[in-house]
């Protein structure tokens, strides 16, 4: 960040987390004189710090709730476009997966996923299999009509097949009672 922005070592060092901006892309700093000075900053730089506070709020998630007998496993996502990005989105899963392991070996990870499929490198990244909307659709309510509605084939057996020692959760999103009512699929 020094070779990025041109900072020098102490105002470097007394940076916090409000000093930055990540919409704007800049960095307020007191510089000389205790002067405030707005200093640009790359999305490269932007891109390290955000990884390096994500790493450091899911460190602290996981070991706040580790001890809970509520957490039975740990989300790294709720039908983030993560799911369908193919290797990178893989990897990002695979990363935060291992960070929680080094915290919590005891429990596993999933990620709710809307659009995944079983030959997609996302799925094999998780512990659990969570899937949403299998046949039941999206956007099915009354306030969505007009629009193109999104209904897909349910894939439990196509994740069964691909993943056969995975559990395989499930969330529908409209079962013509309750919205979002939960419920186990049947595998055969």
């Amino acid at each position: 960040m020094l070779a990025d922005t041109g900072l020098r070592v102490s105002e470097a060092c007394s940076i916090k987390i409000e000093d930055i901006d990540f919409l704007e892309g800049r960095l307020s700093v007191i510089g000389k004189g205790d002067n405030e000075d707005l200093v640009r900053i790359s999305e490269r730089a932007l891109s390290a710090i955000r990884d390096y506070l994500n790493e450091q709020d899911l460190r602290a998630l996981v070991r706040r709730d580790r001890n809970s007998p509520s957490v039975i496993m740990w989300s790294i996502g709720n039908e983030v476009g993560e799911q369908y990005a193919g290797e990178e989105g893989a990897a990002l899963a695979e990363q935060l997966r291992g960070i929680i392991r080094e915290e919590d070996e005891t429990r596993p990870t999933t990620s709710a996923m809307n659009w995944a499929r079983p030959d997609m490198p996302f799925p094999a990244a998780t512990d659990v299999i969570s899937l949403n909307y299998q046949g039941e659709g999206i956007r099915q309510d009354p306030m969505f009509e007009g629009t193109d509605r999104i209904r897909t084939s349910p894939q439990y057996p196509a994740f069964h097949a691909k993943f056969p020692g995975k559990v395989i959760l499930s969330k529908a999103a409209n079962l013509g009672h309750k919205h979002n009512q939960s419920h186990l699929p049947q595998v055969g």
